[in-house]
């Protein structure tokens, strides 16, 4: 009996292998596309983040070469006009007035103040009509201009030198001179901004991590990430960082 029910178990067994088989088949197969599927999901997701990074950077880069390439071009113009006119103007000057125009740079490089567009707007409003009502009023509108380049936001900072004989050309050298400083200050701070996206990205990109593990500064990784993403950023967060 027993010999004879296990006859008839193995050959119900010997009848279930193919559908055991198929049914294997079709596991092994739904676990590769699972696999596979898996693997797009992830490429897909490294692709995206690429592509947001490579956005982020390029904005970065843009920026500081943007005021590079502005500042390089106001410096090239600014310079043919002062080859031009700095020989005669200087000729004109005495020593007291030469004096008086290092002054007005010193004064100005040493006295920067950051002004937003509004206020300075107001501040040569201000000093054009308070030259409107001198022997310089058809001068009025540059000589202002030159004046808040100065730092003179008030005729009474203007006051100290307001007797001066060629009054609009110290001003106005002066504050070309000014301008031509800002503009290398910028490119100073475009190149040096410029340099910490291209080092962020190579601490990012960290080669290193094929290699030997070596200790990482986790506040300098942070750090990174966040300039680096910090245009994707939503606006309206604040972030306070406290690494120790």
């Amino acid at each position: 009996y027993f010999y004879t029910q296990s006859r008839r178990a193995n050959a119900e067994l010997r009848s279930k292998n193919p559908e055991i088989e198929d049914k294997n088949h079709e596991i092994t197969a739904a676990l590769d596309e699972l696999k596979a599927t898996q693997e797009q999901l992830v490429k897909t997701e490294k692709l995206a983040a690429l592509g947001t990074l490579t956005a982020n950077v390029a904005h970065e880069m843009n920026t500081p070469l943007a005021a590079i390439r502005s500042s390089a071009t106001h410096m090239g113009t600014q310079l043919q006009q002062l080859q031009a006119s700095v020989p005669e103007q200087l000729r004109s000057l005495s020593d007291a007035e030469l004096a008086t125009l290092r002054q007005l740079v010193t004064d100005a490089e040493t006295s920067a103040a950051e002004t937003s567009t509004r206020d300075e707007r107001q501040h040569r409003r201000r000093m054009q009509d308070h030259f409107a009502g001198t022997k310089w009023t058809a001068q009025a509108s540059a000589l202002s201009l030159a004046a808040v380049d100065l730092g003179l936001l008030t005729p009474e900072a203007l006051a100290p030198n307001a007797q001066q004989p060629h009054l609009d050309r110290l001003l106005s050298l002066a504050a070309e001179l000014v301008r031509l400083r800002h503009s290398l200050q910028t490119i100073a701070s475009a190149t040096g901004r410029t340099h910490r996206v291209v080092s962020h990205l190579r601490l990012l990109s960290r080669p290193q991590l094929m290699g030997p593990r070596e200790p990482v500064d986790l506040g300098e990784n942070v750090t990174t990430a966040l300039s680096a993403m910090r245009r994707s950023l939503e606006s309206g967060y604040r972030f306070v960082q406290q690494i120790e």
